[in-house]
């Protein structure tokens, strides 16, 4: 419709869900009736348990709209634990080239758990991966969100194929259900993100057993969608414990440099950039923070993103994750 998105979760403090509607300048809140006491004031506010009638009576033809790739399509914020947190502008064409990309190289029209909450970019690519591929989306609940027996069982029972999973959940899984591989009998694709992954024993006997799923590892953070991929071969026995994030995805450049900016040798470690189609466009009304992070590419069009990781290039041309930045190194 031309709007741009804003998640806000319920269970952020009040002052916080405030500073993001006065940051964002939002105009217009979709809820429920029963969080309405826990909001802020707007000008307009949808209860949409309340509304439904009125919803209803609305028409079914799409909205007229002029937005372009380059159009802001969500703002996400983090969680300012080092202080105020920051609003990350992503438009249409990062999401879009996320989903191009994953149409074309993962599996299609299959069942895919959206377990991220609303307020994490992970969220995203659940969604749209189901919703493009001809997929069916299962939405859990917050309680079984935090409950990993009742997940477990969830996937059990569902005809859901695909999960993404942020690292430490996945390893705690393995780890506690391991034994019990006819739980995950119906998963084809296993991502991990959120963390470095670490190849955990139990990880490895659970995939031996699973030999019709794959897993994947995946690197992107906020400021981006996922930009690299890394998916695992069909021995789980030669699994290295810190596996790389793997190779580029499609339109997306990665680069290694010194500190004189420029790229390093293959096995030399280096400052992690990210060029290309995934960038956000910066940070919502902080025009100095951006400008520092977001630097112009010289390498080729666009921008740079400055991520403070550290990573080398291995000689098969998989990237290997090394860590942050140390805080007293200045880039750039």
């Amino acid at each position: 419709a031309g709007g741009a998105y804003v998640p806000l979760d319920p269970a952020y403090p009040r002052e916080q869900l405030a500073f993001m509607l006065e940051d964002t300048q939002s105009k217009l809140i979709l809820t429920k009736s029963r969080l309405r006491s826990l909001l802020p004031d707007v000008p307009h506010l949808v209860c949409l348990d309340e509304q439904r009638d009125l919803i209803t009576q609305q028409p079914t033809t799409n909205p007229t709209s002029s937005v372009t790739p380059h159009n802001l399509l969500y703002v996400i914020y983090t969680s300012g634990s080092a202080g105020q947190p920051k609003g990350i502008t992503l438009s249409h064409q990062a999401l879009g080239n996320l989903i191009h990309w994953h149409l074309d190289t993962m599996e299609k029209g299959v069942g895919v758990l959206q377990f991220a909450s609303l307020s994490f970019d992970a969220s995203f690519h659940e969604m749209f991966a189901a919703w493009c591929s001809g997929g069916t989306l299962y939405m859990i609940s917050e309680n079984l969100q935090l409950d990993v027996d009742k997940l477990v069982h969830f996937l059990a029972k569902k005809t859901i194929q695909k999960v993404i999973f942020p690292v430490a959940l996945w390893q705690q899984i393995a780890q506690v259900y391991g034994h019990q591989s006819h739980l995950f009998r119906h998963l084809t694709e296993v991502v991990t993100t959120g963390e470095q992954l670490q190849i955990t024993q139990p990880i490895i006997e659970l995939f031996k057993q699973l030999h019709h799923c794959y897993l994947h590892n995946h690197y992107g953070p906020s400021e981006t969608h996922v930009v690299t991929s890394y998916t695992f071969n069909d021995s789980p026995d030669t699994w290295p414990i810190y596996p790389p994030i793997g190779q580029p995805i499609a339109n997306t450049q990665i680069y290694i440099l010194d500190q004189q900016w420029q790229p390093v040798p293959i096995g030399v470690p280096g400052f992690l950039c990210i060029g290309g189609a995934n960038l956000a466009r910066g940070y919502l009304n902080r025009p100095h923070l951006t400008a520092e992070k977001f630097v112009s590419n010289p390498f080729g069009t666009g921008k740079l993103y400055q991520t403070g990781d550290m990573a080398r290039y291995l000689p098969d041309g998989n990237i290997e994750f090394l860590g942050r930045v140390d805080h007293q190194v200045k880039i750039g």
